[in-house]
């Protein structure tokens, strides 16, 4: 039965990427949004600025190449998102300058539809690179997945059996960054910094309906 259940959620991952269904969080309503034209002309891609200004992040030492995420990433580690939509952003956090968001990330993508007769969960963790490409103008971000689960079981997965393609892209008109990639949209919404630790939040919407939710932790 188990076996029967991760084919299942398996194909439900292949579907995401070339269906347009419409998935809600359980924690709010089906939400849509259009597609938003990029804007690419923002100063945060200047080099040069971004070599001169920004907060500094004093516990990470960014002089010796890119920030890593600590260890392999676990469920566990994104418990702080519960709390974040019941309870709000933690007060006395702050918005570092996106020069800081480069380096490896811990991710989470967890797509949830609330129904009494069909309910399902579809939860992954893994590693994430982002990187900043000056030349065009870009945020760029590579997933790596490591682990899924359902409602039932986890289960691990090997490097190539999720082959994700990268998602690129830039800000737009609302101040937040939208890439595109895989057929789907990616709303970078909050980037920010609390006690130490840095944290993305965003969505995934296909064809211009809310899919599932994504967040980065570098702990």
């Amino acid at each position: 039965m188990k076996k029967t259940i991760r084919i299942i959620m398996l194909c439900l991952v292949a579907l995401m990427m070339i269906s347009g269904c419409s998935q809600s969080s359980a924690a709010e309503g089906t939400t849509k949004t259009q597609t938003i034209e990029v804007d690419t002309k923002s100063e945060v891609f200047n080099k040069a600025l971004a070599n001169e200004e920004g907060i500094d992040l004093t516990n990470r030492d960014y002089g010796q190449g890119l920030v890593a995420a600590n260890g392999n990433p676990s469920f566990e580690d994104f418990d702080w998102f519960e709390d974040l939509i019941y309870g709000g952003f933690p007060e006395g956090r702050y918005y570092p300058k996106l020069k800081y968001i480069e380096g490896i990330w811990k991710y989470r993508i967890r797509l949830i539809r609330d129904s009494s007769t069909d309910g399902y969960m579809y939860d992954e963790i893994g590693i994430g690179d982002l990187t900043l490409d000056y030349e065009n103008v870009e945020l760029i971000i590579n997933l790596h997945p490591q682990m899924a689960r359902d409602a039932f079981e986890a289960w691990p997965i090997e490097e190539g059996e999720i082959n994700y393609e990268e998602f690129r892209g830039g800000f737009n008109q609302n101040g937040g960054l939208t890439l595109l990639g895989n057929n789907l949209q990616v709303d970078i919404e909050h980037y920010y910094e609390y006690e130490g630790n840095e944290y993305i939040t965003g969505a995934i919407y296909k064809d211009g309906d809310f899919l599932c939710d994504i967040m980065f932790l570098r702990d």
